[in-house]
């Protein structure tokens, strides 16, 4: 019986994820440090594992569209922390911690991020979102982007090209939240 499930489940590359996902793992399964820079940005990386796993499984469950909808959230929660670790100041910090200021928004992140030589070669984040920022909001958000892909002359329409790329983008991602 064909349940119109979409077939393009890149099984092998899911198992790598997994792998990777459970050797991280040791770095969330801690105490929260007092600090709040610090439990700050592990808050980051827990967060960045958790939806590292659900794009996993998401994959795995045939789910390709929410799979790629929760890429923005990971990338955005990636510059969080990266930003917090290593731009933040530590009144803005503090102001966040205690609820008294707002986040700021992803771009005024990396743009801070992007503006220290090192980080900027080293994470190469804004290099990753060019002309990609408005295409992960469209997914996220389910605009004709994502919309178009249900039902059309070939069926549904995510390649296992495209869901690698969702799995290799998470991976990244996953990795960067725990530089």
């Amino acid at each position: 019986m064909d349940t119109g499930m979409p077939t393009q489940i890149p099984v092998a590359r899911c198992l790598q994820s997994q792998r990777m996902h459970a050797a991280m793992w040791p770095l969330v399964a801690c105490q929260a440090p007092a600090l709040p820079r610090y439990a700050l940005v592990a808050s980051t990386v827990a967060l960045a594992h958790e939806h590292h796993s659900s794009i996993i499984k998401l994959v795995e469950a045939g789910n390709f569209g929410s799979a790629a909808a929760l890429i923005r959230p990971l990338i955005e929660t990636a510059i969080t922390g990266a930003w917090a670790l290593y731009c933040a100041p530590a009144e803005v910090i503090e102001g966040l911690f205690w609820n008294k200021q707002k986040m700021p928004k992803p771009n005024s992140m990396l743009t801070a991020i992007e503006r220290r030589p090192e980080l900027k070669e080293k994470l190469g984040l804004k290099k990753l979102m060019e002309g990609k920022g408005t295409l992960f909001h469209r997914f996220t958000h389910g605009d004709m982007d994502q919309l178009r892909r249900r039902f059309n002359a070939h069926g549904y329409t995510f390649s296992e090209q495209e869901n690698l790329g969702t799995l290799y983008i998470s991976d990244l991602m996953l990795l960067l939240s725990a530089t």
